[in-house]
């Protein structure tokens, strides 16, 4: 009687830095691997007798190239059987027998078959009908050389995180035993996402801070940025759910830069999208000279000049009077920027220039230059009003005139070049003195 078919367990988590080596059934050869890197997802070929059996995870939620899957994906085994050489062998049944905790969901066999989910035993395709040939001697039926069985399987979303095992045994007419092993492997990892923040603007031999946010918070590892294809310095550790490294362009131009973050224990790798960092020239100094005339009058307009080196310097002068504005900021055109403005007082005016740059330049200020303001000497005209004759000894008022009417000073009225009294103000453009001469003349 032939044995029956018995389940091999699926491998559970696996503790980080074990050393793990697979048995593989047939021809009982050891794959050895570090879960620090992903398990292998084939048994490979392997020898019975003359037949050569292959068990393989073939597609994570129908995609093929990769044996990384999260709760709640479906994955894809196949199982393949054939003659390498020699006599015919009749196959009478296969199973493949699921890694613990996932959940059959369909399968799909090349010769006409019966397909019985067994639960932990196992999904079993069992031939039937016109599918297979005789067995001559005892005209029992069974697959002839060459089988494939694919099964696809569901894991749950409660599925925890670790590398977890596939089997495969398949019977044999004649044989005294089950073939097949075991050796395809899965890792169940949480999924993350990697975001990236970098300024979108900076200049060549600025320091910036380039930070990747990594979530789930609990995730780990470490996150290599990249410029490019090319890496920027080493790996950076996550701290929290963060990775910052703080990095000089030495370039001008576009810099495409990403994070590519390398997951711990029980994590997903994960990519950010690009960020396009513009790397432009750094910023040159300038400096900034001030000209103006060492004296001005109220009223009348002087030119106050900033000149700014180097003459391609781009960007606006601000004209200040003791720190206050002096109207709006010229633009500086080959180098200079002239305001003319008319002070409104008189006084000591202390002025400066403010460079204001623009992209590409530093700001500069001038020193202070003074300015001494002085209100203007405005000309006048005098007339004088006296009485046509007078008696000595009796008063009689002589006034004088003055224009403009807001002159500020004095009036000293004279009888032939002598002075009559003291000089007498002028208040409203007129000064009035009473005055009695003592000779009749």
């Amino acid at each position: 009687m032939r044995p029956s078919l018995s389940r091999r367990l699926a491998t559970p988590i696996i503790a980080a830095g074990a050393a793990i080596t697979l048995m593989l059934g047939g021809a009982g050869a050891a794959v050895a691997y570090n879960p620090a890197t992903t398990p292998p997802a084939s048994t490979g070929d392997q020898s019975t007798d003359n037949l050569r059996w292959n068990l393989s995870l073939t597609a994570v939620n129908g995609a093929s190239g990769s044996n990384i899957a999260h709760p709640g994906d479906t994955v894809t085994y196949s199982a393949k059987i054939w003659k390498n050489s020699g006599v015919d062998r009749y196959i009478t049944a296969i199973r493949q027998i699921q890694p613990v905790g996932f959940e059959y969901i369909s399968s799909t066999v090349s010769r006409v078959s019966t397909i019985a989910n067994e639960g932990g035993a196992g999904v079993k395709s069992t031939c039937t009908g016109g599918g297979c040939d005789s067995v001559p001697i005892l005209g029992n039926k069974g697959y002839k050389n060459a089988v494939n069985f694919d099964v696809t399987y569901k894991i749950p979303t409660t599925q925890a995180t670790g590398d977890y095992n596939a089997s495969f045994r398949f019977d044999v007419y004649t044989f005294g035993s089950q073939s097949g092993g075991s050796g395809a492997w899965v890792r169940i990892v949480t999924p993350t996402t990697t975001t990236l923040t970098a300024p979108a603007n900076t200049t060549a031999g600025t320091v910036v801070d380039l930070t990747a946010t990594v979530d789930p918070a609990n995730a780990g590892g470490t996150v290599q940025f990249k410029d490019g294809s090319t890496d920027i310095g080493a790996p950076v550790l996550v701290d929290g759910n963060t990775a910052t490294l703080s990095h000089t362009f030495a370039t001008l131009g576009t810099h495409n830069v990403t994070a590519v973050y390398t997951s711990g224990t029980g994590f997903d790798n994960s990519k950010s999208a690009v960020s396009a960092v513009e790397v432009g020239a750094p910023a040159v100094d300038t400096t900034t000279t001030l000209s103006v005339p060492p004296t001005a009058l109220t009223g009348t307009a002087v030119d106050l000049t900033a000149t700014v080196a180097p003459t391609d310097a781009v960007g606006s002068v601000q004209f200040k009077d003791g720190g206050i504005n002096i109207g709006d900021a010229v633009a500086v055109a080959g180098g200079t920027a002239t305001l003319s403005h008319a002070f409104d007082t008189a006084a000591s005016h202390s002025i400066t220039a403010e460079f204001i740059a623009g992209a590409g330049f530093h700001n500069s200020t001038s020193a202070a230059s003074v300015i001494d303001v002085t209100a203007p000497i405005l000309d006048t005209t005098t007339t004088v009003t006296v009485p046509a004759t007078t008696l000595t000894g009796t008063a009689v008022d002589l006034t004088a005139t003055v224009a403009p009417t807001d002159a500020v000073g004095s009036v000293q009225f004279k009888d032939g070049g002598i002075n009559i009294g003291d000089a007498v103000a002028v208040a409203g453009g007129t000064a009035t003195l009473s005055h009695a001469f003592d000779t009749a003349a």
